[in-house]
């Protein structure tokens, strides 16, 4: 539960064992919202075997405003960004969306 592992990162903020605690609730977030897109997109039956291009992250309707990803062919990731925090976070962003393609057993390259 994303709430609970939040609960648990601040008790480690306030005993002084984590620091940088913005980018690990970012992270966190990152990380849930991409693996639920992932699913949604799985269960919609996507990559199938008729279509290798899809949209993988859709902005408002994944809960990341701003966040759009497109899969093309299969094997690349073309994101597109329409917010601030997109550009700001971009690296964060980049890396979690990878993990989780990767654990999803998709190998993507980011264009």
């Amino acid at each position: 539960n994303l709430a609970k592992e939040i609960r648990q990162l601040r008790k480690q903020v306030q005993r002084g064992e984590t620091e940088d605690v913005d980018d690990i609730i970012l992270r966190l977030i990152l990380r849930r919202k991409v693996s639920d897109a992932i699913l949604t997109r799985l269960a919609l039956d996507l990559p199938a075997d008729d279509t290798n291009t899809y949209r993988l992250i859709n902005g408002e309707g994944d809960g990341l405003s701003g966040l759009a990803v497109d899969i093309i062919g299969g094997t690349h990731a073309i994101i597109m960004s329409s917010a601030a925090w997109v550009e700001i976070h971009k690296c964060a962003i980049l890396s979690e969306i990878e993990n989780a393609l990767k654990e999803a057993h998709e190998e993507v390259q980011f264009d």
